[in-house]
């Protein structure tokens, strides 16, 4: 597009881009990007432009007579009409190229209106420098400053033909050439060079192409220079290679998962006798992975376009190079049918051979192997599935003893067998086994959620949780005289503002630098709550006196604690509201099983906490509960608003959280 009559096109891009855009986007989007992309754009002129969608033909209306159509390497823009492009359409088109070159603000149409509006109707020698200036609002010599380098294309045409030259001529020649350059600069003589060290005709044809384009994929197509040679060219020079290494390495993956189910099963065949044989599969595992199957680096410099079924040699020579050669008489079942049905064979099976393991091991004395916990038999199934042993066979119930001993979760000197009398075992062992196993369960599932609460193991489960943990806090706060007297308003670093908001769910926090991974479970994080929220009432009853009652408590856990039946609501984004005679208190408690230092606010939270910003009569407040479950350690801290004008600096943003989205199908 930016040739011949419209060379000018892209000058009026970069100073539209750079005296009229964003300077934020001047950092993200450089001239010399925008220069190049712009410099990309092909364009192609129809006589109609319709849609048809069904049998219906839409057709684009008179102000829709330019389509971008946008592609890493050829952006075309597509003109309806066979007119030459007049100014006039090249405004019409602004927005259209505005989205091929990836620019966020359309300065060119802006740029082309003033331009019109001060004189220019188009033609082949461009704006005057006067109209340019007009157009910008700038003095004359500030646009005269800004071609002072360019002026004619000389710089841009010198950078284009310098690894041309190399190739045709030599590196000498090419020296010589950046020699006048950084001599001369625009002053250069660039097509009377050409002349004397390439010969008119090569010049002439070297100096068309340059016209056209300027980017080195267009030119080595129009001037028909051999891939790889015109590559090393680049290459010596400095020069970025034609092929981007990432596109291609992009293409290889995708080449390569297109045969990888093939090369796994040539893996499987490698190894199957290894696992009918009971040998070792650490070498089928990392085999499995083809993590020898490499990108060769070279691909990108000596080939155009990577070749599939290049690709697919060099990975089944890399293939026979490390496992030899192939045997395509093994049969072997699909791997994903064979692993799944396994999986299910095992977790089918797996209750029956804990008990049978436990109760051998009962009656001889023997170590527990550590997989083969009653209560859950997915780890023995990963186990399994990680070891390869899934692989290769659809296996029986009576073989998995055997295939548990190979990862030693059957123990060794245990009969392979589910026969009770070859392992000296009745069934009633087994009816002991399995009510222990369920009994185990059982226990498992209340240590999950139990707690240690001042000293005392509770259970968040049990219907007298609220009142046992009330019971021992009430005890622990008569006992504590100076815990009230501990609690106080820490004095908080400044911190830089990134301008983030953490929008994540959480009444409080695991500790000091705990990931979102490293939460306690939904059952400690409801006694946290609950916990944190009986201290902060006894807290704001000694702060508020007088206008502290139980109907200040709005958060649902007051239906624990309080008797007058209200349930409270976990979605106002606090859990006290105190009013006073001077403000509107609005307190959000968070709490943490150490010394804390980090909590989580909602998207509501936020956006209560952004109401009270100003820190008027309506004020919100952070009391944050440390050692939550060690009320010997018991104190409140008050935390200032941590998205109030004034005091969000005390803060840091340690992550953000997401944004949850509904909808609704017609």
């Amino acid at each position: 597009m930016v040739a011949g009559a419209l060379n000018w096109l892209s000058d009026a891009a970069v100073l539209a881009h750079e005296f009229l855009g964003d300077p934020f986007e001047l950092r993200t989007l450089p001239p010399e990007t925008l220069e190049q992309r712009i410099r990309q754009i092909r364009v192609r002129k129809c006589t109609h432009f319709s849609i048809i969608i069904g049998d219906h033909q839409v057709s684009s209306r008179g102000h829709e007579r330019a389509h971008p159509f946008p592609h890493s390497r050829l952006p075309t823009l597509v003109l309806e009409g066979a007119e030459d492009t007049n100014v006039e359409m090249l405004v019409e088109a602004a927005p259209a190229i505005t989205k091929l070159i990836g620019a966020r603000r359309n300065t060119l149409e802006t740029m082309l209106s003033r331009l019109i509006r001060h004189g220019f109707n188009g033609g082949a020698t461009g704006p005057t420098e006067e109209q340019y200036a007009l157009a910008i609002h700038r003095e004359v010599s500030i646009v005269r400053d800004h071609f002072a380098a360019t002026r004619g294309g000389i710089d841009r045409r010198f950078r284009a033909v310098r690894p041309i030259v190399y190739f045709m001529v030599g590196a000498e020649a090419a020296d010589e050439l950046a020699q006048h350059y950084n001599r001369l600069g625009p002053l250069l003589p660039l097509r009377n060079w050409l002349d004397q060290n390439l010969g008119p005709e090569r010049a002439e044809t070297v100096w068309q192409a340059l016209e056209e384009t300027d980017e080195q994929i267009g030119l080595r197509q129009r001037l028909g220079l051999p891939f790889t040679e015109y590559n090393a060219a680049l290459r010596a020079l400095g020069y970025p290679p034609l092929n981007d290494e990432a596109d291609f390495r992009r293409i290889f993956e995708v080449y390569f998962n297109d045969i990888r189910a093939r090369l796994i099963d040539r893996v499987r065949r490698r190894y199957k006798a290894a696992f009918l044989r009971g040998d070792s599969l650490e070498n089928y595992l990392e085999y499995k992975e083809l993590s020898f199957v490499s990108f060769d680096p070279e691909w990108p410099l000596i080939m155009e376009v990577l070749d599939k079924q290049l690709v697919e040699e060099h990975i089944l020579e890399t293939m026979e190079a490390v496992l030899g050669p192939d045997d395509l008489e093994i049969e072997l079942p699909e791997l994903r049918r064979v692993t799944s049905a396994n999986q299910k064979t095992a977790l089918t099976a797996h209750s029956r051979m804990a008990s049978l393991v436990r109760a051998w091991c009962r009656r001889s004395a023997s170590e527990l192997p550590e997989l083969m916990d009653p209560s859950d038999g997915h780890p023995l199934v990963k186990a399994l599935q990680h070891a390869g042993l899934f692989d290769f066979e659809r296996l029986l119930p009576d073989q998995l003893p055997l295939i548990c001993k190979r990862i030693g979760a059957w123990p060794a000197n245990m009969p392979s067998t589910f026969d009770l009398a070859a392992l000296s075992l009745t069934e009633a062992d087994l009816d002991f086994e399995e009510r222990a196993a369920r009994e185990a369960r059982k226990q498992a599932e209340v240590a999950r959620r139990s707690i240690n609460f001042a000293g005392s193991s509770l259970d968040t489960g049990a219907t007298d949780f609220a009142q046992s943990l009330a019971d021992i806090a009430e005890s622990a706060l008569a006992g504590d005289a100076d815990w009230f007297s501990r609690s106080r308003s820490p004095r908080l670093k400044e911190h830089e503002q990134s301008g983030n908001r953490g929008d994540s769910k959480g009444s409080g926090g695991a500790g000091k630098g705990a990931g979102r991974r490293d939460q306690p479970p939904e059952p400690i994080r409801r006694a946290m709550g609950m916990a944190s929220e009986y201290l902060v009432r006894e807290y704001l009853s000694r702060r508020h006196p007088k206008e502290m009652s139980d109907r200040c408590w709005v958060s649902e856990n007051r239906v624990h604690f309080c008797s007058d039946g209200e349930r409270g609501n976990d979605s106002l984004g606090y859990d006290f509201r105190v009013v006073t005679q001077r403000n509107e208190w609005l307190y959000e408690v968070k709490s943490a099983l150490d010394e804390g230092g980090e909590f989580e606010l909602t998207a509501r939270e936020l956006e209560v906490a952004g109401s009270a910003a100003m820190d008027r009569k309506r004020r919100y407040r952070i009391l944050y509960v440390p050692f939550v479950f060690d009320p010997s350690r018991w104190h409140v801290l008050t935390l200032q608003n941590p998205v109030g004008e004034t005091t969000r600096n005390r803060f840091r943003v340690i992550r953000t959280g997401s944004v949850r989205y509904g909808f609704d199908a017609r």
